[in-house]
C-alpha cells in the first residue's frame, strides 16, 4: 500500500507540474531574437509569405496596454531564440483593402479570428501564424502561453 501510494505521488508530482493542454506550434529559430515593428500590412504581407510560420501581434499606437505588453516582449524575447512582429492598426491599417490584406492572413484559415472592416475588436492581440494563416490566438497571458506553446527549429 505504501508503495503504490509513493508512485501515485511521484507520478502527481511528474505531470501535475505542466497543466498546459493545448497545441504546439513550431516557428524559426532566430539567432537575433527581436521584436520587429511592421510599419505597413505591404511589409506584413512579405515577411508572412516568406517567413510563413511567426507570432505577431496587432496593437495600436495609442493603447496603454499594448505599450505594456511591447515593454514585457521586449525583455521576454531578449531570452529566447524566436522573434515577434508588431502592427499597429491605427497606424497601418488606412483602408478597407489594407484590412483585407489583414484578414487574409487571420481568417484565411479555419477560424475567422478579426470582424469585418469598421467593426470594433479589442487589442492588443497575439496570433500564431502557420503555413501563412492565423491558427491560433492569444489574448492574454501572453508570455505565459508563448512559453507553453511555442517551439523552434
Amino acid at each position: 500500500m505504501k508503495n503504490k501510494l509513493s508512485i501515485l505521488l511521484l507520478t502527481f508530482l511528474l505531470t501535475g507540474c505542466n497543466s498546459y493542454n493545448g497545441p504546439y506550434f513550431y516557428v524559426p529559430k532566430d539567432d537575433n531574437p527581436r521584436y520587429i515593428l511592421w510599419e505597413t500590412v505591404t511589409d506584413m504581407a512579405r515577411d508572412v509569405d516568406q517567413i510563413s510560420n511567426l507570432i505577431f501581434v496587432i496593437g495600436t499606437s495609442t493603447c496603454s496596454y499594448c505599450e505594456d505588453l511591447e515593454e514585457t516582449i521586449e525583455t521576454y524575447i531578449s531570452q529566447k531564440d524566436f522573434s515577434i512582429y508588431h502592427i499597429n492598426f491605427d497606424v497601418s491599417i488606412e483602408s478597407s483593402e489594407d484590412y483585407d490584406v489583414l484578414l487574409t492572413v487571420t481568417n484565411g484559415g479555419t477560424d475567422k479570428f478579426l470582424p469585418n472592416y469598421g467593426e470594433l475588436f479589442y487589442v492588443p492581440w497575439m496570433f500564431v501564424v502557420q503555413e501563412k494563416v492565423a491558427v491560433y490566438s492569444i489574448e492574454e497571458d501572453f508570455t505565459k502561453t508563448l512559453d507553453n506553446c511555442i517551439k523552434t527549429r
